[in-house]
């Protein structure tokens, strides 16, 4: 992350990007968040559990529902809709280890929300 930490999970960068918005930016995240588009099959996250959520249960919420990886992928999505570039860039490390690890790129995957 920008201040030399570097968080361990998938839960911590999106807490971190989570706080890093300001009350309207993260106003703004939360309705994008229930604007994205998810897989095939796949619920979006209940909308009881959206808005009332703070930042804390936001990034709970998005690990539970979506998984590390596809949780990171709608971040990277939305915070570029907002847009919260410099956040972006730091999500990309992370997103580059889990593309690596599946073999193919992540940023393919978010094209179509």
């Amino acid at each position: 992350m920008a201040d030399g930490s570097s968080p361990e999970t998938a839960w911590d960068v999106i807490y971190h990007c989570l706080e890093e918005l300001t009350g309207q930016e993260f106003r703004l995240f939360k309705t994008r968040l229930q604007d994205s588009a998810v897989e095939p099959g796949q619920k979006k996250i209940p909308r009881s559990r959206r808005e009332d959520a703070d930042r804390l249960d936001t990034a709970k919420n998005m690990i539970k529902h979506y998984g590390d990886r596809r949780a990171l992928e709608i971040t990277q999505h939305v915070l570029e809709k907002i847009p919260r570039k410099d956040l972006v860039e730091e999500l990309e490390p992370l997103l580059q280890r889990y593309s690596n690890n599946k073999g193919k790129s992540c940023r393919a995957n978010v094209e179509g929300l």
